[in-house]
């Protein structure tokens, strides 16, 4: 399998989690909290977390190839 990658600039990534919030907050959905797996989430689960003022919970994850 080919493996895809895209890459953006810091300020796009946060641009794009702007537009997460936006679609989360214009859709109605009032969230208890905000879970995101460490393994790439921490960011935008973070992000959301305080924008929304809601609290987070972290779910560690780990990834031994092979």
């Amino acid at each position: 399998m080919r493996r895809r990658e895209l890459l953006i600039g810091w300020l796009d990534y946060l641009k794009l989690n702007e537009r997460l919030i936006q679609l989360v907050v214009e859709s109605g959905f009032k969230p208890d909290f905000v879970a995101y797996i460490t393994r790439g989430g921490d960011i935008p689960g973070t992000l959301i977390s305080q924008r929304m003022d809601l609290p987070y919970v972290a779910i560690g994850a780990a990834h031994w190839p092979g």
